[in-house]
């Protein structure tokens, strides 16, 4: 969604690997803040939908407050057409502030 606050794009993470190409993620993370003194937690899953198939989830985390990061050892792949997003939901009424990154090396599939 656009948002109202004047920042004219929208703001979610998500990306979808250009055809052609392999994508490689490295690392991601996550962090998030909220000042309610309600107890909530956030619950975030990685999803990848691979081309002409069903999002499939790669990851799960559950944050209250600060930030994660996950650098893998052996990335994860992603290939072609493939789309990729970062989803979050409060697990009670509690609004969340929450930003995110991905790190993702793209290879062309033709380089060998």
């Amino acid at each position: 969604t656009v948002d109202g606050f004047g920042d004219n794009q929208t703001m979610m993470l998500l990306y979808t690997v250009p055809a052609g190409y392999t994508a490689y993620m490295t690392k991601n993370n996550l962090s998030t803040a909220n000042g309610s003194v309600t107890k909530a937690f956030l619950n975030c899953r990685l999803v990848a939908r691979p081309f002409g198939q069903v999002f499939q989830t790669k990851e799960r985390l559950t944050l209250q407050d600060g930030m994660h990061e996950q650098a893998y050892t052996y990335p994860l792949v992603f290939t072609e057409k493939t789309d990729i997003e970062y989803r979050a939901k409060s697990s009670g009424s509690v609004d969340f502030s929450i930003s995110g990154s991905f790190e993702l090396l793209l290879i062309s599939n033709t380089a060998f």
